[in-house]
């Protein structure tokens, strides 16, 4: 019987380590207290439903993006979004989906928890 934190492969022992030996204090990836944060409305064409919209702006401009609402037709869609990121990385970002063709509005309020 393996160890705790061990468990036996076909030829040979494999040691895990704990979440918490990985993401110790000031290391945890989820962290995100100094990021900046903004609420938005988005409204696309239909056209770019199958487009990866969401996955380019989190690899190219760095934000973390968080769907709190959103509905698709057949000509238009709609999301509301938590983003997180540098403020640069969000302006950047903003402006590259009005580029895309996609409307963006800032929520005011808290309407969507």
């Amino acid at each position: 019987m393996p160890a705790w934190g061990e468990r036996r492969t076909a030829h040979r022992r494999v040691r895990r380590r704990p979440a918490f030996a990985l993401y110790g204090p000031g290391n945890d990836p989820y962290n995100t207290g100094d990021m900046a944060r903004r609420r938005v409305h988005l409204t696309f064409p239909g056209t770019l439903a199958d487009e990866p919209i969401m996955w380019q702006l989190c690899r190219d401009f760095d934000v973390v993006f968080n769907i709190r609402q959103a509905d698709m037709a057949e000509s238009v869609g709609w999301m509301m979004l938590q983003l997180e990121g540098d403020d640069e990385a969000l302006d950047r970002g903003v402006r590259w989906l009005e580029d895309k063709g996609i409307k963006v509005a800032p929520i005011e309020q808290d309407i969507v928890e």
